[in-house]
Order: C-alpha cells, then structure tokens, then sequence
C-alpha cells in the first residue's frame, strides 16, 4: 500500500483497504501510508484514507514528521491544509496558523494549549506570522500557554522566532509580553 500510495494509484490502495488493510501501518522508517500520499500529492488518496480513518498525528521515525509536514515541504499546501482540517496536532496547527481547527480543539481540550514536545518546546515556540498568527497566539495564551516557556535548551518562543528570523511572529509575541 506504500508503494501505490507514493505513486499516486488510487485504486490498489482503495483495494487493500477494503480487505482490511491498516491505514495507519508503518513502514520500517516509521512514515506511514498517509506520509506517502501526502508527499506524492494525491488528494484522493489522501482524502480516502483520512476517510479510512489514518491519523494525522503519526510521526516518521527519521525527520519526527507528521503527514502535513511532508505536505508541506513537498510544496503540496493543498494537501497540507486538507490533513490539517483532521489534525489534533496543536504544533502543526500553531505553525501553519489553523486557528479555526486549534480553537475547536481547545473548546474540547484547553490543557493542549500547554502541550509539550519530548524538548520541551510548546505550541507558542512554532508559531508563524502568517494572517492567523496573532489568533493562535492570543487563543493559545487564552488556555494557558506561557508566553515565555523555555525548551530544555532554554529557548522561548522569542528566541525560537529570532532563530527562525521571523521578525513579524517576533513583534507579535512580543506585543503579548514575550521576552527572550
């Protein structure tokens, strides 16, 4: 099912699915049937399988990826915001500025606005400052992020966005209070 879903052949994916097959397997690298589709591009094998049931959330084993990340460095943003619009992954939603989707989220689970990754970095150290950016952040400050929560490393989202050179997501921030 990997290989078919990499290149893009709707029907022996939808075939194996139908005798049962997972539609969250794994292969060896830990990237899933949904990271294939996402990184070839094909919506309609995206959108069966999210309709199939395959999480958005399942990280590959090499680059610590979810499948709208793939999406979104292959350039297929179309894709990306598809999986995005089933995602629980308040990082991903924080970065590509999903406020709709993360507000839903944090309706149902306030305490995702404080989530952390095994470093420590918070949903606050991924924001962009794309049109959303200033929404995810009041949203996610509105729940209970810290504004100046530190990595393990001792980054805060300030110093996450200076390392990223993103002077607008820097004003943002520190509009709400962020300090390095």
């Amino acid at each position: 099912m990997m290989n078919a879903a990499h290149h893009g052949r709707i029907e022996p994916v939808k075939l194996l699915l139908d005798l049962g097959s997972d539609p969250n397997q794994l292969a060896s690298n830990g990237r899933g049937v949904l990271h294939e589709a996402a990184w070839s591009g094909n919506v309609e094998i995206v959108r069966l399988l999210l309709d199939r049931g395959a999480s958005c959330e399942v990280r590959d084993g090499t680059h610590n990826g979810t499948p709208a990340n793939w999406a979104d460095h292959a350039g297929r943003f179309d894709v990306r915001d598809l999986i995005l619009e089933h995602s629980n992954d308040v990082f991903s939603l924080a970065r590509f500025g999903k406020a709709d989707r993360l507000r839903v989220l944090l309706r149902d689970e306030p305490t995702l606005a404080t989530a952390t990754r095994s470093d420590g970095r918070t949903p606050l150290h991924f924001v962009e400052s794309n049109g959303t950016g200033a929404t995810v952040i009041d949203l996610l400050l509105e729940h209970g992020a810290d504004i100046n929560a530190t990595t393990d490393e001792g980054a805060t989202p300030l110093s996450a966005a200076l390392a990223r050179e993103n002077e607008a997501a820097m004003e943002l921030l520190r509009e709400r209070g962020a300090t390095e």
